[in-house]
């Protein structure tokens, strides 16, 4: 977020810098913007549309470095990048360092091991900026798409603008050797202008979710704020007053307007760049706004906000779960006061100093930036040690292979506890808690191509199984049919999609029609591969596409009905799996503080975790399809708990464990064998 654009302005000849006055209507428009963002993070359903922070300060960023390069370029005929770059590393490095650094020792200190190798992760790609595309990547993982929120994940804001600060001084140097190089770059940012609006409006409504962090979609606001700079229009006397609060009035409207569902960043997000536009042309500074923008705690909040915004994020995330609960009023109003506070005192002792003293001579800054580089290097270290310690910690605890041997040798281990009678009480968690969220039973192999599990001897059925990655999650479970039951298995597995007729919503254009067209090709290799059964399961209650008034339950069932049906004609057996229950979110948090209590303390009301009827039970009474039903390996009569018989049912929100996984295989044989498919 563009907290951090200097509103100073450069007077005088040269490369001499001063230090003049404050632009107060943009000091007020980082006090608006930041205020709407973290009211925005702290009560996320008061202020739904906060968001639109963000924007502001984009604008804001590309007026300033624009401005800042334009008028160097009129001053001393040439771009100096090096001393450009300079003064931003030590203008923005110093504060986000800190705050990186304060987020590693406060990882380390209370977040549990099965978080680590996230957190760590983000804090290396938030070091060198490129923390929008981590989440834009993340956002398309169906993998990933259960992650927690990290301390750091606010920095994508950062990322995307530290990536112009790189971009924008280089184009704008090569524009310099032309001889109408102002008008050139004001064409320049013109078409960025339009061709970023446009892919923005085109991937919001295609890909959503990669929209709102990618850096071709935001593009056309820094642009929207350099062509005022490049410009240098100022509105006229009688309309700055009408432009300002215009201007404020459509940010504000955009913040309690616009929520979750908005479209966004798309066509929405010109209501704040407008408004953040208009403020900045009207350089109003008389009456009443004058009054308004001049008071002290918004020109405070504006001079800090860039701190401001790197430490709200970290004391929520930090805050939440130091304390193992969420943050009520006055937890967040405490929050709120920490987040002032040392959002101040970095300012005034940190960034400040190193700003406007170290920039002014060459030995403070050479050993300013030198700190700054052995800075990075250390918080890169430490997010690399703390990755590495659970990779080790994997790897020591060994595979799901483990898991399949304990499985089979002992019938009470995991699900068999539910379904075995008199089963001792376990005494050993597994896997480990420090890492169970990397205990994930899918395989690359098996993942989006279709991979085989063979059986020894002569296969006595030719089987496939087909779905999501909820059904890719039962591998370890699959691993056992081919040596109990004889069978060769081919397994078809793809995230976010299953056998359904239904249109799947993904909230992504390219992804739902991948999966249109991976229905169609499966379901006619089914029919054409010779096979004598199809095992199916999915994610209960995906989103799908449904006309106005028709029910979603009702669709998504008709749609499995739909899928069965020309295997059932064809003669292929259709063995409808049931899906494993449902948890609060809070669960894999109450794992990690319970360990093997958590049968205990964390387990959900059977009637909350599992439907009464899934759509696939009610897909396979209207057709000749079997169901099997792994409820009662799950869940007790009345209670469903994430650890059951020592092992933990879950490595994510709402996939089940590679171990749990194995522990399913007995069962599912035992059923199987059962109904004599």
């Amino acid at each position: 977020m563009t907290l951090h654009e200097s509103t100073r302005l450069a007077h005088g000849p040269g490369p001499k810098l001063h230090r003049p006055a404050l632009r107060a209507d943009i000091q007020a428009l980082r006090a608006l913007a930041v205020g709407l963002v973290v009211l925005y993070h702290f009560w996320p359903n008061r202020l739904a549309g906060g968001f639109v922070g963000v924007d502001v300060f984009f604008v804001i960023s590309g007026f300033l470095i624009t401005l800042q390069i334009v008028k160097e370029a009129d001053e001393t005929g040439r771009i100096r990048l090096g001393r450009f770059w300079v003064r931003r590393a030590l203008r923005l490095l110093p504060a986000a360092l800190l705050v990186l650094g304060a987020t590693t020792a406060a990882t380390l200190v209370f977040f549990p091991k099965h978080l680590w190798q996230q957190t760590f992760r983000e804090i290396g790609a938030a070091t060198v900026y490129i923390e929008n595309w981590v989440l834009a990547a993340d956002s398309v993982n169906y993998m990933a798409s259960n992650n927690t929120a990290s301390p750091v994940q606010h920095f994508w804001t950062l990322s995307v603008e530290e990536q112009f600060y790189i971009a924008i001084p280089i184009i704008a140097a090569l524009v310099l050797l032309s001889a109408s190089w102002r008008r050139n770059l004001g064409a320049l940012y013109g078409i960025v202008l339009v061709a970023s609006l446009a892919y923005s409006v085109y991937a919001t409504e295609t890909a959503p979710s990669v929209a709102y962090f990618a850096t071709t979609t935001r593009a056309w606001e820094f642009a929207a704020g350099g062509l005022l700079a490049i410009s240098g229009s100022v509105a006229p006397a009688r309309a700055r007053p009408i432009a300002a609060w215009t201007g404020i009035a459509l940010i504000v409207y955009s913040g309690i307007q616009f929520t979750a569902a908005t479209p966004f960043p798309g066509y929405a997000a010109a209501l704040p760049v407008l408004g953040t536009a208009l403020v900045i042309w009207a350089h109003h500074d008389a009456g009443a706004f004058r009054r308004s923008t001049h008071l002290p705690f918004v020109q405070t909040a504006g001079n800090i906000s860039y701190s401001i915004y790197l430490w709200h994020w970290p004391l929520i995330v930090v805050g939440g779960i130091a304390l193992g609960r969420d943050l009520d009023a006055v937890l967040k109003l405490l929050l709120l006061v920490a987040t002032f506070s040392l959002a101040y005192i970095s300012t005034r002792f940190l960034e400040n100093p190193i700003r406007f003293r170290a920039v002014r001579a060459a030995r403070p800054r050479r050993i300013a930036l030198a700190s700054i580089c052995a800075v990075m290097v250390g918080i890169l270290a430490a997010s690399a040690a703390g990755w590495a310690y659970v990779e080790r910690r994997v790897e020591a605890l060994g595979e799901s292979a483990d898991a399949i041997a304990i499985a089979q040798a002992d019938p009470c281990f995991g699900a068999g506890y539910l379904v075995t009678p008199r089963c001792p009480e376990p005494t050993v968690l597994t896997p480990d808690v420090d890492v169970f969220q990397e205990d994930d039973g899918n395989r690359a192999e098996c993942w989006g191509t279709v991979c085989t599990l063979e059986t020894s001897g002569v296969p006595t059925k030719r089987v496939a199984v087909v779905g999501d990655s909820h059904s890719n999650a039962l591998l370890p479970a699959y691993d056992q049919l081919p040596e109990a039951l004889g069978w060769e298995i081919d397994v078809f597995g793809v995230g976010g999609c299953y056998l359904t007729s239904a249109k799947i919503n993904r909230g992504n254009a390219d992804l739902e029609e991948q999966c249109r067209a991976w229905n169609s090709t499966t379901q006619q290799t089914l029919l054409d591969g010779g096979y004598d059964a199809v095992l199916v399961t999915h994610f209960e209650g995906f989103p799908l596409h449904v006309p106005a008034g028709t029910d979603p339950r009702s669709a998504e069932i008709d749609g499995q009905v739909e899928a069965w049906t020309p295997l059932l004609d064809a003669g292929i057996s259709v063995i409808a799996i049931s899906d494993n229950p449902r948890f609060p979110g809070s669960t894999l948090e109450c794992i990690a503080q319970n360990g093997l209590d958590a049968a205990q303390h964390c387990r959900t009301p059977r009637s909350e975790a599992l439907p009464e009827v899934s759509s696939s039970e009610a897909a396979a009474q209207k057709t000749d399809a079997l169901y099997l039903d792994l409820s009662d390996a799950y869940c007790s009569v009345d209670f469903c708990a994430p650890v059951v018989g020592g092992v933990i049912v879950l490595h994510d929100r709402d996939h089940i464990s590679g171990s749990f996984a194995a522990s399913l295989g007995p069962v599912i044989v035992r059923k199987l064998e059962e109904s004599a498919i």
